[in-house]
Formats: structure tokens, C-alpha cells, sequence
């Protein structure tokens, strides 16, 4: 059976569709003349969707994260997007891929955050349509611990995982990565760490931030080229200042020996 792509309407978004000649008879149809969105099942997966609660001072907001699976010319190419909301419902469209006029140089995916903003517990339906063309439905739900997304077609779309576990705002968590030789001032300064709470693993999930799987941390985009300290705790606020300082000074005592510190809070800090 070919293999033939929606030329005129998709062109950007390159969604290969297999095609069942006999049955849909949509050899040369012209989607703009369609009203209602068209629904298929074989169609090649052209995007990776992910979930992010993104965590400032000013608050929380979720995210849906889109990339495409192909890389693009451009490192910095975007998927261009609309997104439409009436009362609890989101409609969400994938236009196309936006080259910039200052590409820059190299090879990449092409990236859309999608902001459905502050969501309160409850359920959200979402559709995600391909250029009008092609239409995914999905429910969202919101709980006070976790956002799990429920998929009911997933046409040219991977959904990476159906659940981000969300972050406590007491919690605290980061790395330090350091040449060996440090070893013994790393060490010291867990044993401060331990005096302003126990390390303490949430339980096993996907936090965005950060990976629980079979009760050890992996911190997203924690550094693999020398030793490393990971760290996770409750904190009260009260301790945040004193924190602060003690990393300040560590970090300051070691700056020229390929120290690399990152840590946060529940509540959008950074230390």
C-alpha cells in the first residue's frame, strides 16, 4: 500500500498517512474544503508530547511539552501552535514548524510549550488536532499529588509517559557535581545538609524536575563527567537562608575547580 502525505494542508507538520484507497476514497480531496476534522489511525508518530509543572515564586502552571521526532535544519525551530479554552475545555492546535529567520546552526527538534496555566483539581478535556486535520481527544486529570493525562487516540502523537507526580512545596532537592579530589569537602558539606533535615525519597515517579525509580534520585540534566552528590529533604522555610549561605560560601571556596552546584525548592527557589 503507498505511502502518501497530506501535501497541501500538512506539508509542514510532514505526517505520513497510509492511506486505504478503497474505503476512504480521499485520493483527491483538498482538506481546506473539509468542515470537520478528519480522524485516522495509521499515522505515523510525528510528535513527543511530555507533562511539566512549571515551579516560579509566583506560582505553579502546567505545561504540555511537544517535539518532533525528526530533528529540524534549525536548533531553535519552534511548532507554531493555538490554543483555545471555553470553561474547563482545551483545544489545542499543531499548525506548523517555524524556521526562524536566525537559525542557528545545527540540528534539533522543533519545541512548543503549551501553558494551560494555574489548573485547580478536577478534570480538564483536551483535544490536540494536527492542522485541523487530524484530532487526538485526551482527558487531564488534576490531583493535588499528581497530573495524569489519559490518551483516547494517539494519532501521530507519543505521549512520553501518562503521569507527572507533583512537587510539595517543602520539598528540597539538587546535586553538586565535583572533580574527585573534593571528595572530603563534599562529605562536609552533606553533613551540614543533614543538620537542617534527613534525606528523604517522595515515592517512585516522575516529577519532571526529578526521576524516583526503584528508590534512587536522578535529577533532569544533572552533569555524568565526574562524581556527583544528590540530595532531597523536606526544608522549613525558616532553614532557607541559612541554606543559602552555606552553599553560597561552598560554592565560592571552590569556584575554580570545576564545581558545579544546582539546587531548589518547592516553591520556585534556587540556591
Amino acid at each position: 500500500m503507498p505511502n502518501k502525505s497530506v501535501n497541501n494542508q500538512m506539508n509542514r507538520l510532514r505526517l505520513p498517512l497510509f492511506w486505504v484507497v478503497s474505503m476512504l476514497m480521499l485520493t483527491t480531496c483538498d482538506f481546506r474544503s473539509l468542515k470537520d476534522p478528519i480522524v485516522l489511525t495509521d499515522v505515523e508518530d510525528e510528535f513527543i508530547l511530555d507533562m511539566w509543572e512549571e515551579i516560579t515564586p509566583q506560582g505553579r502552571s502546567f505545561q504540555l511539552r511537544m517535539e518532533t521526532i525528526a530533528d529540524q535544519p534549525c536548533s531553535n525551530s519552534t511548532i507554531d501552535f493555538s490554543i483555545n479554552r471555553t470553561s474547563t475545555i482545551f483545544d489545542i492546535s499543531l499548525q506548523q514548524i517555524d524556521e526562524p529567520e536566525d537559525c542557528a546552526p545545527g540540528q534539533a527538534p522543533a519545541f512548543a510549550q503549551i501553558n494551560l496555566g494555574g489548573l485547580p483539581p478536577g478534570f480538564y478535556p483536551l483535544s490536540i488536532d494536527l492542522r485541523d486535520a487530524i484530532v487526538n481527544k485526551a482527558t487531564l486529570r488534576v490531583r493535588t499529588d499528581a497530573y495524569r493525562l489519559e490518551m483516547d487516540t494517539e494519532y501521530g502523537i507519543k505521549p512520553l509517559r501518562s503521569e507527572l507526580r507533583r512537587i510539595t512545596p517543602d520539598q528540597f532537592w539538587g546535586y553538586i557535581s565535583y572533580p574527585g579530589y573534593l571528595q572530603s569537602a563534599v562529605d562536609s558539606l552533606r553533613q551540614e545538609l543533614e543538620h537542617y533535615g534527613t534525606y528523604q525519597l517522595p515515592q517512585d515517579g516522575y516529577y519532571g524536575y526529578f526521576t524516583i525509580a526503584n528508590r534512587t534520585l536522578a535529577i533532569k540534566d544533572q552533569p555524568q563527567h565526574q562524581p556527583f552528590l544528590t540530595w532531597i529533604m523536606p526544608i522549613d522555610d525558616a532553614d532557607k537562608r541559612e541554606l543559602q549561605n552555606i552553599i553560597d560560601r561552598f560554592r565560592e571556596t571552590h569556584k575554580e575547580e570545576g564545581l558545579r552546584i544546582g539546587f531548589f525548592d518547592g516553591k520556585g527557589g534556587a540556591y
